[in-house]
């Protein structure tokens, strides 16, 4: 067998890496206008009320973005944080589900 046919072999039984599944999670507001992703998690939110409630969220928004190569969400743009889900799950909470009376 030569060298190339071989390594051909090699590659063809390499299992495909499996992509996680991105999960959607509450808060999900369909009328949000941003998607936050935390890990495999995204929480759509409302970008007017983070950049109230958070100065770097207000910095981050008001600078402009490329509009090409912009990954989206149901046609919203897609910010990706370091924190974890569990930790934006109760933030987002906080911010945007603050009931009346």
């Amino acid at each position: 067998m030569d060298p190339q046919s071989s390594q051909r072999s090699r590659l063809q039984q390499r299992k495909p890496e499996s992509v996680p599944q991105i999960k959607r999670s509450d808060p999900w507001f369909d009328d949000g206008t941003v998607v936050i992703q935390g890990g495999d998690t995204q929480f759509r939110a409302y970008r007017g009320i983070l950049a109230v409630c958070s100065p770097i969220f207000h910095d981050m928004f008001s600078i402009p973005q490329p509009t090409t190569g912009e990954e989206l969400v149901d046609g919203c743009p897609v910010v990706h944080v370091s924190d974890s889900a569990d930790d934006w799950q109760y933030v987002l909470r906080a911010l945007c589900e603050r009931r009346c009376g």
